[in-house]
């Protein structure tokens, strides 16, 4: 009871914290107003989350990504005790890393040790573990300015064939127009017997991927796919669709491990979003480059 009081003042705490900083950070104030803000912001924010970090001390949950330890996670837009308060991983992160330390044929030792590897939309709490265990690693992203290469995925004529061992792309392909051409391309930069390491959100119990392009607002799609940047909701038929462009596609999810693991990492929601477009039952996608047969 003390626990569920103390974090709902530290919530209330943050919450205004955040709304006097976005008041402050206005678009009509001067920008050097706004940047000289910004210092006292950060550190708002950073003692936020030591106070949270001091009241969720225990050793009843473990990340596997940054090693923290304490009695629950925190909780994130589609559902609750699910965000390491530490390094912010959600479900699939833990899941991908769960993978590289408990399931055989992809442990990092033999599946990622000295391997070059190419990582889209990269996650802050994963691009450590990979450098270390990595040939050679490079980050990508068509937008961000702090990336290795600047690529479009489903276009990439700067990259040579057969470059990588590796490419991940974890929810990645739900925001590019055409998934179909990026997977082509993943193939293609992939060498011999290389590996595509995906996630994507995948409406619960959808059987067949919802895509409409006649939707192009930010409102109509997130109404329709979860997120204002979405252009579709993959459902059950996701790995038949990569396997169409070359892979054969291993799934790793929950069940891949003993529920003491699960329980331990949350490697599934305690709590499951009702949310109709919510992806409760996370899985990560394992895809093996396949020959292309000769034309």
């Amino acid at each position: 009871m003390r626990m569920a009081f103390s974090e709902t003042v530290l919530r209330l705490f943050e919450l205004q914290v955040l709304m006097r900083a976005r008041e402050s950070l206005a678009e009509e104030l001067p920008e050097a107003v706004r940047e000289a803000l910004k210092p006292g912001y950060r550190k708002c924010r950073s003692l936020v989350r030591a106070l949270r970090l001091r009241l969720l001390t225990g050793n009843g949950v473990h990340c596997p990504i940054c090693d923290w330890k304490g009695t629950r996670f925190i909780a994130g837009k589609w559902r609750p005790m699910s965000i390491c308060p530490q390094c912010a991983s959600d479900i699939r992160h833990r899941l991908l890393m769960a993978s590289f330390i408990y399931v055989p044929q992809f442990r990092s030792a033999s599946f990622l040790l000295g391997k070059d590897i190419l990582h889209f939309a990269p996650e802050r709490h994963l691009q450590p573990f990979f450098r270390r265990v990595a040939r050679k690693y490079a980050t990508a992203d068509l937008e961000r300015a702090d990336m290795d290469r600047r690529l479009d995925i489903s276009n990439m004529p700067t990259v040579h064939t057969e470059s990588y061992d590796l490419v991940v792309a974890c929810d990645v392909l739900e925001h590019v127009q055409d998934d179909q051409s990026a997977l082509k391309e993943i193939h293609r930069v992939l060498k011999p017997r290389g590996t595509a390491v995906l996630t994507v959100p995948q409406k619960d119990n959808l059987r067949v991927t919802l895509e409409d392009p006649t939707i192009t607002t930010p409102a109509g799609r997130e109404k329709a796919f979860g997120e204002h940047n979405h252009l579709r909701i993959y459902g059950a038929d996701f790995p038949l669709r990569v396997a169409s462009a070359g892979f054969a596609v291993d799934t790793i999810g929950e069940t891949s491990f003993s529920q003491s693991l699960v329980r331990r990492h949350v490697l599934r929601p305690v709590e499951c979003s009702q949310h109709p477009l919510a992806t409760n039952h996370r899985k990560i996608f394992f895809c093996r480059k396949r020959p292309r047969p000769e034309a």
